[in-house]
Formats: structure tokens, C-alpha cells, sequence
């Protein structure tokens, strides 16, 4: 008989904590109940506790721990060319780009730049794809010489980009409310002048290539 008395003892208790943290999940911050003499506890809805009762409050969330450690880091694959060079973390492959093509995304922590490759079959190519036509640029000269600028920021910050034989690194940068002189027509070939223009322009860095051109086909992943 005394052992039921103990287990009847020991499910009201389970059975009131229960209650009391299905109660306090439905609303409010903190739960309050009520320690009798025998050692039994009641949910406190409001009010204050009965006499010879003693009170307990806590909260139902309690603080932020600390930070754990650092996990390891996870395998990256990189792409590389076919002489072996690194082309950097591969982030993203597109087989749609074009039929017979296939798009690459790389980061490089280093310089804090997106590339976007294009590989094709046939014939077999393999290059650095420009996100931007000189149509798409604006010049600070008459003659679309001088410092190029975009309009607007590019869909992704820090891509890299191809112009007149040279590699500039767009987004990233905060805007600039430069003046623009000139521009290329349609064909990407005609200079086209304007009459001078305050804009928000975004200027281009010139960067290095961490790599060596031509790239060496086929492309791989490792």
C-alpha cells in the first residue's frame, strides 16, 4: 500500500508539471505555482498562493547559452581547368545556358570575387563569360574611354567581368553619383555621346586574374 501511495504521489506531481508547461506554452513568460506542506504542487493561474502555500515563479524560456565551438569545415569542390589550374569553390553549375554549353559559378575568398565560366562542347571552348556587353556600360570620357561605370548595381555583387581586354570586379562597391559622357550603341561597337549626366553609377574595379588565360578544356570538378 505505501508503495502505491508513492507512485500516486509521484504521477500527480508529473502530472501537474505537465500541466503547468502545456498551460504556460499557451501564453505569458513566466509560470507561478504553489508548494503545499505535503509537497504537492498547483498551477497558480492568478491571484496569490493559500495560506501555509509557498510560491515558486520561474521563467518558461530561460537565457541564451554560449556559442559552441566551430564545427570543421565541410568539403568544397573547386572547378579546374584542364592543366590543372584552380578556378576556385564551385558554387553553382548551369547545363542550360546554352545547348551544348555549360555555365560555372566560382568564388575566390581571396579576392572576394564571383566568376562565371562557360564551358561548350562543340566546338570546344572554354572562357571566362562576361556579364556585361559595352552596351551596358557608361564612360566618364567623350570618346567611351576612361572610367566605365554600370547604371545599375549587378544581380550579384562582386561578379567578375571582361572589357576591352581587361577584368573589373562590379558590386561591392557603394554608389557613386558620377557623371556619364558616353556610351556604345546597340551593336556594342558605335560610341554614342551624351550630354554630360549626375547619375547614381556604380564604378568597376580593375582586378588581376588569379588565373592564366587561355583556360585549358575540358573543364573539371575536384
Amino acid at each position: 500500500m505505501k508503495k502505491f501511495y508513492i507512485s500516486l504521489a509521484t504521477l500527480c506531481i508529473l502530472s501537474a508539471v505537465f500541466g503547468i508547461w502545456t498551460l504556460s506554452r499557451a501564453g505569458g513568460e513566466e509560470i507561478s505555482a504553489c508548494v503545499g506542506p505535503s509537497g504537492l504542487m498547483r498551477w497558480l493561474a492568478s491571484g496569490e498562493c493559500r495560506r501555509g502555500e509557498t510560491e515558486l515563479n520561474w521563467n518558461v524560456q530561460g537565457p541564451q547559452g554560449l556559442q559552441g565551438e566551430r564545427g570543421p569545415a565541410g568539403s568544397q569542390l573547386h572547378l579546374f581547368d584542364a592543366s590543372g589550374q584552380d578556378l576556385g569553390v564551385l558554387l553553382d553549375i548551369d547545363n542550360d545556358i546554352r545547348e551544348n554549353g555549360t555555365g560555372f559559378r566560382t568564388d575566390f575568398p581571396s579576392l572576394d570575387a564571383v566568376f562565371d565560366f562557360q564551358s561548350s562542347v562543340n566546338p570546344p571552348s572554354f572562357i571566362v563569360s562576361s556579364n556585361l556587353l559595352p552596351r551596358g556600360l557608361v564612360f566618364s570620357e567623350s570618346d567611351c574611354s576612361g572610367m566605365p561605370f554600370v547604371v545599375e548595381r549587378p544581380l550579384h555583387d562582386y561578379t567578375v567581368t571582361e572589357f576591352d581586354g581587361s577584368y573589373y570586379m562590379t558590386g561591392g562597391v557603394d554608389s557613386d553619383p558620377g557623371t556619364a559622357m558616353s556610351y556604345f550603341d546597340n551593336t556594342g561597337r558605335v560610341c554614342m555621346n551624351i550630354l554630360p549626366e549626375a547619375t547614381s553609377t556604380f564604378p568597376l574595379v580593375k582586378i588581376v586574374l588569379p588565373f592564366t588565360l587561355p583556360l585549358a578544356y575540358p573543364p573539371m570538378i575536384d
